[in-house]
This record gives C-alpha cells, sequence and structure tokens, in this order.
C-alpha cells in the first residue's frame, strides 16, 4: 500500500473539503411542504387580526393572508411600496426559497444566520419554512421595526407573531435575541412611547432582548450570541437579512449596493458600525437579501403581486413539470 506524505494529505484533505459536493438539490415534495406552511401561517394569522380588529381589510389583503399590514401606525419606520409587501405573502416564494438555499448546497444541520426585521412578514415566514424544511440549524434574529404594511402592529409585532407560530407548531425555530429595530436599532423613528411599548411587550416571550442606545454595542453583543450558538462564526454556511434592519448592515454606505441573489461578499464596510453582515471572517459565506421583491420575483419566475395567489405546484418555473 502506497503511503502519501503528511504534508500531502493535508493538501488532499483541504481540496477534498473545498471541492465537496453541495447539498441535494430541492426535491418537490421539500418545496411543496416549505409553501404548506406558509399556507398554514396564513390560516392562523388571518382569524388571529380578525380577531384583534387589526386586519385592515381586502382592499389591502385581497388575498386574505393576514401577512399584509397597516399603511401607517405609530411603530412604522419607514415607507414601502404594497405590491411587494403583497408578492412576499405568496406559498410559492417560500418554496423557491427553498429551492435556492438548497442549491448553495445549506442542508440539514448547516447552521444558517436569519436576520429578519418586521418589514417584510411574508418574506420572514416563507425563509423560515424554506430552511426548516431543508432541516437547516437556524439562528433567528427578529428586529421589530416594520415599514409600511409590515408587521407594524405595537399589539401584535413581529415577536408576538413569531411566538403564535411557534406555538401552533406552524414554525419550530426559537428567537436567539430581539431587537427592537428601527433607526439606530432602538426604534428612535417610532412615535414617542413605542419603543418602551415594544419593551414592555417582550416580557411575554422568553427572549433576550438586546437594547442600548449605541448601535456597535447592540452588533458586538449580538455578534457574541451569534458565534456562540454556531460554535463560530465560521462554522455559518448562509446569511440572510430579511427587510432593512440596522443591525444586520450598520452604517455601511456599501449595504445599498446588495443584490438580491445569494452571493459571497465581494465589497466591505467603509461606515463606522458594520453590521451582522459584515462579521470579520465571514466574507465567503454567502448572503440571501430579500428585499427587492420584483426583481426576486422576476428572477424566481413568481407572479408579481398577484390575486388570487396561484395554487402550490401549478407554477413549472418554480416547481418543475409535475
Amino acid at each position: 500500500m502506497t503511503r502519501i506524505p503528511a504534508r500531502l494529505a493535508a493538501v488532499v484533505v483541504v481540496l477534498t473539503a473545498a471541492t465537496a459536493a453541495p447539498a441535494a438539490p430541492a426535491t418537490r415534495d421539500q418545496m411543496l411542504q416549505a409553501a404548506h406552511t406558509v399556507q398554514a401561517a396564513q390560516a392562523i394569522l388571518l382569524p388571529a387580526k380578525q380577531a384583534m380588529a387589526i386586519w385592515p381589510g381586502a382592499k389591502i389583503d385581497p388575498n386574505m393572508t393576514g401577512m399584509v399590514g397597516h399603511e401607517y401606525t405609530p411603530m412604522t419606520t419607514s415607507a414601502a411600496t404594497l405590491a411587494n409587501k403583497r408578492t412576499a405573502t405568496a406559498p410559492d416564494f417560500a418554496a423557491a426559497l427553498t429551492k435556492r438555499i438548497a442549491a448553495m448546497g445549506v442542508g440539514k444541520g448547516d447552521k444558517v444566520m436569519v436576520v429578519e426585521s418586521g418589514s417584510f412578514l411574508g418574506a420572514d415566514i416563507a425563509v423560515l419554512a424554506a430552511l426548516e424544511t431543508l432541516q437547516a440549524d437556524v439562528i433567528l434574529i427578529p428586529s421589530l421595526g416594520a415599514s409600511q404594511w409590515g408587521a407594524n402592529d405595537p399589539e401584535f409585532n413581529l415577536m408576538d407573531i413569531l411566538a403564535l407560530l411557534l406555538d401552533r407548531g406552524v414554525l419550530h425555530t426559537h428567537s436567539l435575541a430581539v431587537v427592537l429595530g428601527g433607526a439606530s436599532g432602538t426604534g428612535l423613528n417610532m412615535e414617542p412611547g413605542i419603543p418602551d411599548l415594544l419593551r414592555m411587550s417582550l416580557a411575554r416571550h422568553d427572549v433576550q432582548l438586546v437594547d442600548d442606545p449605541v448601535l456597535k454595542t447592540i452588533v458586538d453583543r449580538l455578534t457574541a450570541l451569534v458565534d456562540a450558538a454556531a460554535g463560530g462564526r465560521q462554522n455559518l454556511k448562509l446569511m440572510v437579512k430579511v427587510g432593512g434592519s440596522v443591525i444586520s448592515t450598520g452604517n455601511c454606505p456599501e449595504n445599498l449596493k446588495y443584490e438580491t441573489d445569494i452571493r459571497p461578499q465581494t465589497v466591505g464596510c467603509s461606515g463606522t458600525t458594520p453590521g451582522l453582515l459584515y462579521l470579520p471572517g465571514t466574507q465567503q459565506v454567502p448572503i440571501l437579501h430579500l428585499l427587492n421583491m420584483t426583481a426576486l420575483a422576476e428572477q424566481m419566475g413568481l407572479p408579481y403581486d398577484p390575486v388570487p395567489l396561484p395554487m402550490p405546484g401549478a407554477n413549472i418555473a418554480v416547481y418543475g413539470a409535475p
């Protein structure tokens, strides 16, 4: 038997790891499972909002998803496009995300950091449905701030919604920590009193609030939590950003150049406070940036702002031929 020199063996190991086959492509059944998870969430959220008298009505949410908020509430942080928010509620979006994430090699047990804002509730739930279907190990950080038409009801904010879906068994991911979101990560652009109201609301949930007047302190504390949960940031297989939370991008002007698709990082941060997507040592970790729903819908073969929502499984561009 021919012996391989130790130094050469080490090279072989490195090359083998670098060229390892990606995880298997998502199956049609997996894509359907993710889509059905979104439907199950909608079947819970719509009656919940109706019972609380906070559903905006069929004119705003014609598909009756329960995933679209009001144009303005006291916790609304910024302007947004209603059609984008509605497009993200399509169950097929979760199916398309399942296919795309699997194609990047993410599979069972892979560690994925997800930073979600309340701005895109449909996308928040869709990406969790996709990752849970693929059995990834999700490190979830919700940010409560929400733009127009998002999860912008103070009495039923993003953390309340995620907790409800967790309690009903629709989702299974527990949040690692939560931030208030909005300007500086502390809700400075919400109406006076709302940040304190949100702080009090978090007492209902078994989750750690990371809160500080200084954005860098918030990011540093979250970084320590992510490192501990992942066993080191080098173990992250993917980072996902839903919406425009400041804890994900910091004050880096480069964040405006993010594309929608998954890719390794190609630019650094010239700002003073990089967000979680700029953690040192993660430059080669792909990023999934879920914000520009017009571009995402076009890339994924999804109809834009459809009424009614397509039946899961019918879109050949997403699922392939039956």
